[in-house]
């Protein structure tokens, strides 16, 4: 009896040893917080700034004790951020090129990390900054057994920073201060959605995103990307990413997100079109002169049918009023498109789009009417959509009007649509 027993106590101190061995185990699994000693005495852009980018790529070596701190906001797990890692601070970004193809259990986006620059290379790929090994008139990637001796993890992952808020392709300064860093670009929309997927199969493709002034902003995306595969989104909405630069005979700026959760787009539906194989100044549509008498016309030319308006050197101030629209009142987030040109895209100044929930009809008279920027015109056919106000579409006296007070300069609108924008 007295044998069964102790088998039976050994029984049991053998599972609560093997329990207690097994918990020391999980707690060894948990990585430590990593901290550094040490201090940065360099900004970003203060580093940037100790290359001269020429007209090739090139680099300068560094020999000085300089160390520089940053948090990090790419991520390779997608695969369209290979073999780097993208830091920023304040002042600027830069991307660091390390030679591993997974860096992201290591490197996670909000990682503050610390990077001691001495015995590596400063440089720039077509003018986007790069720090690694300048090799063969290129940068590489810093050897993975020797990227601890520079780079340094300091403290628990945290929140990314918040990105640069982009309108237009024209808030993008010329002077490279937005280069690898995190910025989102709003109110926007793929060129192909619904169409292209991210990237062809066999290399990295570039696809535009238009804004809704009608700029336009190209994203690179690798065909190694996880995603690549998947079809763009339709929609329009936000799209966050790192932006970089590439500089050949021109500068083009260029937006690479890290996954497609960057893309947050919402579904659209077309609610009303303007009818352009009628006459829209038979149907509602007006034109009001406060000055001169050239003034808006319908015009069917060749099959196409527009609304146009061509100055000559006559003081102008000819307005295109719509009727009022109280269909709208149910949907959220209203959205209105119209394809146009311009014959003068230098000429523009004095070329508005208004709404109003005043006017009731007659002359016009401008505290009634408020003004919605349009910041890109084109010689060549676009399309501008712009966001209306819900307490403006909302009203059953909701009205547009397009101001024309030009010399020696036309405008054509070639349609006119409403979209409604329901989120997915």
């Amino acid at each position: 009896m007295n044998t069964i027993i102790n088998k039976i106590k050994s029984i049991c101190l053998l599972a609560i040893l093997i329990f207690t061995m097994g918990g020391c185990d999980k707690e060894l699994d948990v990585a430590p917080i990593l901290s550094y000693d040490g201090q940065a005495n360099t900004t970003i852009a203060e580093l940037i700034a100790m290359h001269n980018m020429g007209d090739s790529d090139s680099s300068t070596p560094i020999t000085d004790d300089i160390v520089i701190e940053g948090t990090i906001i790419s991520s390779d797990q997608q695969g369209n951020c290979y073999k780097y890692i993208t830091i920023q601070d304040a002042t600027g970004g830069i991307q660091i090129k390390i030679d591993d193809s997974k860096l992201y259990p290591k490197y996670k986006i909000g990682q503050h990390v610390f990077v001691e620059c001495k015995g590596l290379d400063l440089g720039d790929y077509r003018k986007n900054p790069q720090l690694g090994w300048w090799v063969d008139g290129s940068m590489s990637g810093i050897a993975s057994k020797k990227e601890d001796m520079f780079i340094h993890r300091d403290g628990a992952v945290g929140a990314e920073p918040a990105p640069i808020v982009i309108n237009s392709a024209h808030d993008i300064p010329y002077d490279g201060s937005y280069c690898n860093r995190l910025v989102i670009l709003k109110n926007c929309y793929f060129e192909n959605r619904g169409v292209n997927p991210y990237s062809a199969t066999n290399s990295s493709t570039s696809e535009n995103i238009i804004f809704s002034d009608g700029s336009k902003i190209v994203m690179r995306t690798s065909n190694y990307a996880k995603f690549a595969s998947e079809i763009l989104p339709n929609g329009t909405g936000d799209i966050t990413g790192i932006l970089t630069v590439y500089t050949t005979y021109q500068t083009t700026y260029q937006l690479t997100i890290r996954s497609t959760a960057d893309v947050r787009m919402s579904h659209e539906e077309t609610i009303h079109e303007v009818d352009f194989n009628n006459n829209p100044l038979e149907n509602g549509w007006q034109v009001v002169n406060r000055t001169g008498e050239t003034g808006w016309t319908y015009r069917n030319f060749q099959g196409q049918k527009m609304l146009t308006i061509d100055n000559e050197d006559e003081e102008t101030d000819s307005w295109l009023v719509s009727p009022a629209f109280n269909q709208f009142s149910n949907y959220d987030n209203l959205l209105f498109y119209f394809d146009h040109k311009v014959n003068n895209d230098y000429s523009t100044g004095n070329l508005n789009f208004y709404y109003s929930t005043t006017y009731t009809g007659g002359q016009i008279i401008p505290d009634d009417w408020t003004r919605v920027q349009i910041s890109h015109f084109s010689t060549s056919r676009m399309t501008t959509f712009l966001s209306i106000p819900r307490e403006a579409y909302t009203n059953p006296n909701f009205r547009l009007a397009f101001q024309y007070a030009e010399t020696n300069n036309s405008w054509v609108l070639y349609s006119m649509k409403f979209n409604a924008n329901v989120p997915q």
